[in-house]
């Protein structure tokens, strides 16, 4: 069963996405943490196969959490896709620079999400190669 990590500290956002979830792909286990002190102990203890991060939250943002992730040798290869409402050319490069594999920007309807889930979900992650940065950004 594939485990999914959904780092948003935003509540309704992160019920739409298990919602959405849930439609592509009945059978994936989703874990929420709201914010980069529960991501990291959520790594931890259930081993996700991919993290879906949000770049706007407090304390500790997502490129920071990001940074931090890939600080640690055992996780830098874990699947890290940036899932944000921002498209600030910024973020998605310092996103990029930090070894994150993917950066959507959040869909702005029920619909979007649904079809950039089922894209990240028949990637090949044990063998995905980091893409090029004119691939990184899941439109």
């Amino acid at each position: 069963m594939l485990k999914i990590l959904l780092v948003d500290d935003d509540h309704e956002e992160a019920e739409v996405f298990t919602a959405a979830l849930k439609t592509v792909d009945e059978n994936v286990e989703l874990i929420h943490a709201e914010d980069c002190v529960d991501l990291t102990e959520s790594i931890r203890k259930h081993k996700p196969d991919i993290v879906f991060m949000d770049i706007n939250m407090p304390f500790i943002n997502g490129i920071d959490c990001l940074k931090a992730i890939r600080s640690a040798p055992e996780l830098k290869s874990l699947p890290i896709v940036m899932y944000s409402t921002s498209n600030s050319q910024k973020n998605i490069l310092e996103s990029f620079n930090n070894n994150a594999n993917l950066y959507i920007i959040k869909p702005d309807s029920y619909r979007g999400i649904i079809i950039a889930l089922e894209k990240v979900l028949k990637l090949d992650w044990s063998a995905r190669q980091r893409p090029a940065f004119t691939d990184f950004v899941l439109a």
